[in-house]
C-alpha cells in the first residue's frame, strides 16, 4: 500500500506508476535510514560521552594527586553509584590516605633534622666539658700534695663536686649521643630460664 501517491502518479501509465512508486519508496528508505543512521550516532555519542567524560575527570584527578593536590572534589560525571563512581570515591579515599603520608613524612623529617642538629650541639658541649674535667683532674692531683691547709682542702671539695657534675653531665649527653645515631639493632642468643630468673 502506498501512503502518499502524488496527482502525478495517478496520471501515468501503469509502468510509470510502478517506477514512481518504487523510486518514493526508495526515497522514503533512503531518508528513513538516514535518519536511524543519525539518531544512532547521536545515541553512540552520548554513550560514549557517558562513559568516557568520567574516564577524563579521573584522569585530571590523577595528573592533581600526581602535582601534590591531594584534596579535591568529585565532579558532578563522577557521582554516580556504578564502578567509575565507586573507583572515584577511592581516588578520593587514595588522595586524604597520601596527604596524611606526607605529613608523616614532613614530620619525620623534621624529628630527623632535630635530632641531626642535636647531635652537633651535643657534640660542641662534649667537647668543652671533657677539657673542664681533664683540667680539674689535674688540680686535683696537684692539691693533693698540699693537704696541710684548710683553704686547700674546700678548694678540694668543691673541685670534686664540680667532677662529679661534669662527669654526669657528660654521661647525659654521651646517652644523649648515642640516642640521636643511627643504631643498628644486635641479635643475640641468649637463654631465655636465665632471663626469666634475673628479672624475678
Amino acid at each position: 500500500r502506498v501512503l502518499f501517491r502524488s496527482p502525478e502518479i495517478l496520471l501515468m501509465s501503469p509502468e510509470n506508476k510502478v517506477f514512481a512508486v518504487l523510486e518514493q519508496s526508495l526515497l522514503r528508505t533512503v531518508i528513513t535510514t538516514l535518519v536511524l543512521t543519525l539518531v544512532a550516532i547521536g545515541i553512540a555519542f552520548r554513550i560514549s560521552w557517558n562513559f568516557s567524560q568520567p574516564l577524563f575527570d579521573l584522569e585530571a584527578r590523577a595528573k592533581e594527586i600526581g602535582k601534590g593536590k591531594f584534596r579535591m572534589e568529585l565532579p558532578s560525571s563522577l557521582k554516580r553509584k556504578d564502578e567509575l563512581g565507586t573507583l572515584a570515591l577511592t581516588f578520593l579515599k587514595m588522595g586524604s590516605e597520601l596527604e596524611k603520608l606526607q605529613q608523616e613524612l614532613v614530620h619525620s623529617e623534621r624529628l630527623s633534622a632535630l635530632g641531626q642538629f642535636s647531635a652537633s650541639v651535643v657534640h660542641e658541649i662534649k667537647n668543652p666539658l671533657t677539657g673542664m674535667l681533664m683540667t680539674i683532674e689535674m688540680a686535683q692531683m696537684q692539691l693533693r700534695e698540699e693537704t696541710s691547709d684548710k683553704n686547700i682542702k674546700e678548694v678540694h671539695s668543691t673541685l670534686n663536686f664540680m667532677a662529679e657534675d661534669l662527669k654526669r653531665a657528660n654521661k647525659k649527653i654521651s646517652s644523649l649521643m648515642k640516642f640521636s645515631r643511627k643504631s643498628l639493632i644486635e641479635v643475640q642468643k641468649m637463654v631465655l630460664c636465665e632471663q626469666v630468673k634475673k628479672t624475678l
